[in-house]
């Protein structure tokens, strides 16, 4: 995802345009991660897999992404 945050001019601006892009960028960064894994020809997608739990977030946003069977659980204690 990094790559796709480098490219954004509006990267942490916490614009409503760039936060509507936070979900493709994601997507993108699974994409392009499978991508890369397939083009090394080492992996047997029939015989293996994997999981992938991705969380980005600001002082005011929570994005989470998945792949596979996983899941984040996201936890506070509130002020005491």
């Amino acid at each position: 995802m990094n790559d796709h945050l480098k490219k954004d001019p509006e990267f942490l601006l916490s614009t409503p345009a760039f936060h509507a892009r936070v979900p493709e960028y994601l997507r993108n960064t699974f994409l392009d991660t499978h991508s890369e894994l397939m083009s090394q020809g080492k992996y047997d997608c029939n015989l293996s897999g994997s999981t992938v739990c991705a969380v980005f977030f600001d002082s005011k946003k929570v994005y989470c992404a998945n792949a596979g069977d996983s899941r984040a659980v996201l936890f506070s204690q509130g002020k005491k």
